[in-house]
């Protein structure tokens, strides 16, 4: 069975319920703003799962657990590149983090991985018969039953969190009442508690502790509620989650600027969609063919055809990005002044590669440590560049 649709058209409980009670076996892929979630069946339970989300995977709940430094995470990624061993395997070895922790942090990920599906809204499914898991998705064991509770739970948190907090431009900062140092022992709680400063905004706060938008939102709920944050105003729900799929301020999601729409015109090869895109990725026109791809997936979630055009569309817009002059090895700096900066509204994507533009790390690490795909990097890095607030040097 080839199973299709939308979010929250079929609501995910049901999807899920659907699955279990018909036995099935095989993966269930979810997909929203070009990351997907993958859920793999046997008979009816989850046995596995993976999210090719930047933010979900192992380095960014490690530096969110505060396992590792993102100087740690800089130098496993390094050994990766030239060894191509697992990040797993290189942290084991370099002894920052045992086999059996990391054992349990895989799981605890794990849930988190499939517990976020419950914070998408609009994205699309499928499923299909028969994949098993490969080596990089993860081994777990859970009922659906489970799973629906614990999402259930989930969304109702999540309903609470945005009466209380609003959108991610909402910022707070600190208020009279002291937090007791025993809630401050927890990593992620006091990582969270450091970055209210009455400037970040929540998305800007996720971003710089590496955390899910909801892992990290509930916190920032739960100091407010308790009266040791407040908020001070908003700095505006577009621009705050503009960046988080790549964007510049002020551009909206499916938007198509003028140059796009007329290439998209000449583009007469082929009947359909994903014959123009491929023809496009031919002539060396990524963003065009993703612009198609994007409509075609939207209309056809079960073609993975088109995701692994789109994927290699984007490899080619990255690689486009990085010969024209994001060479790896160049090191962002900031061109102006940190008071010019002030001056000016950005994205949360933004303000985290301007804090990194510090003249430590290269084009290459920002990749690595960024909870971004490399091309939205790459992109928001040349739209910086571009608009004159930053530099590379050699």
């Amino acid at each position: 069975m080839s199973l299709f649709g939308t979010l929250p058209e079929i609501p995910l409980c049901d999807l899920l319920q659907l699955l279990a009670a018909s036995h099935k076996t095989g993966r269930l892929q979810v997909v929203q703003n070009k990351r997907a979630t993958n859920v793999y069946f046997r008979d009816g339970r989850v046995v596995a799962c993976s999210a090719d989300d930047p933010a979900k995977l192992l380095g960014q709940f490690l530096l969110y657990l505060g396992v590792i430094t993102e100087d740690v995470l800089r130098t496993a990624m390094n050994v990766q590149s030239t060894t191509g061993e697992s990040l797993r395997t290189i942290l084991v070895s370099m002894q920052r983090v045992t086999e059996e922790e990391l054992s349990r942090i895989v799981q605890a990920k794990a849930e988190e991985t499939l517990h976020g599906l419950f914070d998408l809204g609009e994205a699309t499914f499928s499923f299909s018969d028969n994949l098993a898991p490969g080596p990089t998705d993860t081994a777990v064991a859970f009922d659906v039953a489970d799973i629906a509770v614990q999402g259930i739970q989930r969304a109702a948190d999540r309903s609470r969190i945005r009466q209380t907090l609003g959108d991610p431009g909402t910022v707070l900062r600190h208020t009279d009442r002291p937090i007791p140092s025993r809630s401050l022992d927890d990593w992620p709680t006091r990582q969270i508690y450091k970055a209210v400063d009455g400037a970040r905004t929540v998305g800007e706060i996720v971003l710089h502790v590496h955390g899910s938008e909801f892992l990290v939102m509930r916190c920032l709920c739960w100091l407010h509620q308790e009266g040791f944050a407040e908020v001070v105003g908003s700095r505006g729900a577009a621009v705050a989650t503009a960046a988080s799929s790549g964007q510049a301020p002020g551009e909206r999601p499916g938007m198509i600027e003028p140059a796009a729409a007329h290439r998209r015109l000449q583009a007469g090869e082929g009947d359909n969609d994903v014959d123009r895109a491929r023809a496009l990725v031919a002539d060396g026109d990524p963003e065009a063919a993703l612009e198609l791809l994007g409509e075609a997936h939207r209309a056809d979630p079960s073609d993975s055809a088109i995701r692994k055009l789109a994927v290699q569309a984007e490899r080619l817009l990255l690689e486009q990005l990085m010969q024209g002059g994001l060479s790896p090895g160049r090191v962002p700096v900031l061109a102006v002044s940190r008071s010019e900066l002030q001056k000016h509204s950005f994205a949360p994507a933004e303000e985290f590669i301007l804090n990194l533009s510090d003249g430590s790390w290269d084009v290459r690490a920002l990749t690595w440590v960024s909870p971004m795909r490399a091309v939205e990097v790459a992109s928001i890095l040349r739209g910086l560049i571009d608009r004159g607030f930053v530099r590379l040097r050699s």
